[in-house]
């Protein structure tokens, strides 16, 4: 192997297309005014709105068929778009921890949360009723 060839960098060599500063465009003074221009900002920030619900979750405790494991189901009425129900299974399983799974038209979640779920859904703006064992 040959030797590496050096490229000269520092702008006294015939290869200054090489040396591109991206920042020659920008000037320091302007920017920092666009940046500290705070009348331009809202005077309220108005808060988020958030999603009124008017369905009703049914959260029951389920064991049959399942080989003696608990699994807490919650299903809507009236239903839900399923990418609504996709980020409830989202924001249980990440604030409970625990496992679960979105079947056809119920959330299916591991162990027995129903409290848990109730807070959940209360907080949310959805009505919560208890349903099986």
């Amino acid at each position: 192997m040959g030797k590496a060839r050096k490229i000269d960098v520092s702008g006294n060599s015939r290869n200054e297309s090489l040396i591109e500063n991206p920042f020659n465009d920008l000037d320091s003074t302007s920017f920092l005014k666009k940046r500290l221009n705070v009348s331009a900002l809202p005077k309220k920030l108005e808060p988020k709105s958030r999603n009124v619900y008017t369905t009703t979750a049914f959260v029951r405790r389920e064991k049959a068929g399942r080989g003696g494991k608990t699994v807490t189901t919650i299903s809507f009425n009236p239903p839900i778009v399923n990418a609504e129900m996709q980020s409830f299974l989202h924001e249980i399983k990440k604030k409970c921890g625990c496992g679960g799974v979105m079947r056809t038209d119920f959330i299916e979640i591991q162990g027995d949360i129903r409290h848990s779920l109730a807070e959940f859904f209360s907080k949310s703006g959805i009505k919560v009723k208890f349903s099986g064992g």
